[in-house]
């Protein structure tokens, strides 16, 4: 009967505690905060791979490393950081110092044999800029098959949970498209362990923003990423014929607006000006009502990205500023 983790885990300090009380030559590594040369494994059932912790310090090769798999079923380890794959599924193998106050820990994923897969949307927008990266949806059969099992070619991938790096796609469990620079990306998406050609091809497309802003000068043209952040916008410039107030064109380019994204769109000082939007799919009239002042407010357009499960993933702000002269 397999034992719980955390008990692998209380049994191991205590030995490990003992050993020091026996063996005072031993140097106890406190303060360091593990780390192991994998954070993620992939490997078929058979095969091994030899964990081993890379920052010990100068001086502590006395320090007793402890070893525990959350489940023998889909690997194992032994005390020398070997693993061996025994199932398929994913398994987490921890590594931790005498004391268990500092523990690493590595994923071992054993992929399934994929029999489908559908990277559902063909022309994916994305944008620089985003707080998070954006979740790229996939299916696969059998259905808990992760991004781990898949090759992704065309982009720069990182195999890890930090999404902090400069990648293209971060893979954990799902995927996660981090945009570098404007342009298009065609990959390929091929499952790694498969009797048959199961790869699709699909196209990322990364905007600047996530909306553009456009002045109505006389001279405007609505193309290309409008105005950037922090721009200063002179009202008095704005074309004011075709409404009754002079207005901004503020156009989308990969949602669809709705009623609640214009209460989003708001000014620091009323009395400078006020604004509301008119939207239409895409594209979003920002009508502005000058005030009883003159001077400078700041615009604020946001916007929430709502991600494949109906939750919202990140707000997008940008900032212009409005001068009434």
């Amino acid at each position: 009967m397999k034992r719980p983790f955390y008990r692998v885990i209380i049994i191991g300090a205590v030995a490990a505690a003992l050993t020091l009380v026996l063996d005072g030559c031993k140097k106890e590594a406190a303060g360091i905060d593990l780390e192991l040369n994998k954070e993620i494994i992939d490997l078929k059932i058979g095969e091994t791979f030899n964990l081993k912790v890379t920052n010990l310090p100068e001086g502590a090769s006395g320090v007793n490393i402890r070893w525990a798999s959350d489940d023998d079923k889909v690997a194992t380890v032994d005390q020398n950081g070997l693993v061996t794959a025994t199932g398929t599924g994913r398994a987490i193998i921890a590594a931790w110092t005498n004391n268990a106050s500092h523990v690493a820990k590595c994923k071992v994923c054993v992929p399934l044999k994929i029999n489908s897969l559908d990277a559902p949307v063909n022309y994916f927008p994305v944008w620089m800029g985003a707080d998070n990266p954006i979740e790229y949806p996939f299916a696969t059969k059998p259905e808990f098959s992760f991004a781990y099992d898949l090759v992704w070619e065309g982009v720069d991938a990182v195999f890890s949970g930090d999404p902090s790096g400069d990648f293209d796609v971060v893979i954990s469990e799902r995927a996660y498209i981090k945009p570098l620079k404007p342009g298009l990306k065609y990959i390929k998406i091929t499952p790694k362990d498969s009797d048959k050609d199961l790869s699709v091809r699909r196209t990322i497309r990364t905007h600047k923003h996530r909306f553009n802003l456009y002045p109505t000068y006389s001279d405007s043209v609505f193309e290309g990423d409008g105005l950037e952040d922090g721009a200063v916008i002179d009202v008095s410039k704005l074309d004011k014929t075709t409404h009754k107030y002079p207005f901004l064109l503020l156009r989308s380019c990969s949602f669809e607006w709705n009623e609640a994204d214009m209460n989003k769109i708001t000014v620091d000082d009323n009395d400078i000006a006020k604004v509301g939007g008119r939207f239409d799919k895409q594209d979003v009239l920002v009508l502005i009502d000058p005030g009883t002042k003159k001077g400078e407010t700041t615009l604020t357009i946001a916007n929430d990205q709502v991600g494949i499960r109906g939750i919202v993933e990140n707000t997008y702000v940008r900032k212009f500023t409005l001068r009434v002269p």
